[in-house]
């Protein structure tokens, strides 16, 4: 009966607590964020399937994780495979992904136009700068011609008033020479 004992300890013991233990260990690093784990199946028993199904889990998790960090790289070009209709995690991010995507393209739509509105302002303002220089130069031109002007009518009131007084003169003489006739 002792041999018995122990035998079916030693059986039970390798193979089922020590699997059991290397569950327990990687369940462990798995909730402490260590997804990359592997666990080594080498029986085709319940503990095996147990192991098999644990391993799919792990693995579908890596999936998310995969893809999660493929998104904060700016790369939305990943495939979400949703397991099945009651996949809830696999709809959300497959939903959440197709958001994100909609959202930078729509940033990508509003940054052109942004930059198609700046292009556009630009534009204006160098036709207002060139249209203010031309004003500018209009005014300098017509400044020029006032002053032209000015000085031609000085000088036409100074003609005109030298006229006027050798008109004054002739008129003297003449009234002078009619005394003297």
């Amino acid at each position: 009966i002792g041999i018995l004992v122990i035998g079916v300890w030693v059986t039970q013991n390798r193979l089922i607590f020590k699997p059991l233990a290397l569950v327990k260990l990687k369940l462990e690093q798995f909730a402490q964020g260590d997804i990359q784990q592997t666990i080594q199946i080498r029986t085709n028993d319940e503990i095996g399937g147990f192991l098999r199904s644990l391993q799919c889990f792990i693995d579908y998790i890596k999936g998310f994780s995969d893809a999660t960090q493929k998104m904060a790289n700016g790369d939305f070009t990943f495939r979400v495979d949703v397991k099945s209709d009651r996949d809830v995690l696999g709809c959300a991010f497959k939903t959440m992904s197709f958001n994100l995507s909609g959202l930078i393209h729509q940033l990508e739509i509003n940054a052109q136009d942004l930059v198609s509105a700046a292009t556009e302002i630009a534009s204006s303002s160098e036709q207002m700068s060139r249209g203010a220089q031309n004003q500018s130069q209009q005014m300098l031109q017509v400044a020029a011609a006032v002053q032209e002007m000015t000085a031609t009518i000085v000088e036409s009131s100074k003609n005109a008033g030298d006229a006027s007084d050798v008109s004054k003169s002739a008129s003297a003489q003449a009234t002078n020479g009619g005394q003297i006739v």
